[in-house]
């Protein structure tokens, strides 16, 4: 039974506005703390562009770059043509994934507090429901400073932890999905 409605943030950097969708939810979903989410790791070997898992794919690029509508990854430097193409209307969920003290758990931190120097993983979950986690150990730029970058690029989606929403479910998903086609709709296709 729905206690209340809340507004739910979604989030289009491309012009630094930000618009709110109104959403039912249940209050008993939000955890303690709302402005980060906590989360168990699963056990991941990163090697190369091999599945993990059926929704998830790690990459561990050599090289990036922000094309016009897409997010270009390269699994050798030397390579002319990029191995991968993210395009960014697929894009329906950015966040990043920091590391914590304690084993194995990972902090996903709120947009508002992602700043330039963070390290991490940059986690993008698509329109297909499949997850595409970018290992950026290998990269000079850090994983908050790209998240800016990309985020600037990205017309919809879900940016930084929503601890009202587990993206993993997929009620949770579909309603994301729902969300961010009435933000398109109402917004004509285009950023404000």
């Amino acid at each position: 039974f729905l206690q209340s409605i809340i507004p739910a943030p979604v989030i289009s950097l491309n012009s630094f506005t930000i618009a709110a969708v109104t959403a039912a939810i249940s209050l008993t979903h939000l955890p303690q703390n709302r402005h980060s989410v906590v989360r168990k790791k699963r056990e991941m070997q990163v090697s190369g562009m091999k599945s993990t898992e059926k929704r998830e794919k790690i990459f561990r690029p050599e090289k990036m770059d922000l094309g016009h509508n897409e997010l270009l990854l390269w699994k050798d430097k030397k390579d002319e043509t990029p191995c991968a193409a993210l395009p960014y209307r697929e894009m329906l969920f950015v966040y990043l994934e920091r590391k914590t003290e304690v084993k194995g758990v990972v902090q996903i931190p709120p947009v508002e507090e992602i700043t330039g120097e963070m390290e991490g993983n940059l986690v993008i979950w698509n329109r297909t429901h499949r997850c595409i986690r970018l290992d950026l150990s290998s990269q000079k730029e850090t994983a908050g400073a790209l998240f800016i970058r990309l985020a600037e690029h990205i017309p919809f989606a879900f940016l930084g932890a929503t601890p009202w929403m587990q993206v993993e479910n997929e009620k949770d998903f579909q309603e994301m999905v729902r969300m961010v086609d009435l933000y398109q709709e109402i917004h004509g296709g285009t950023c404000l």
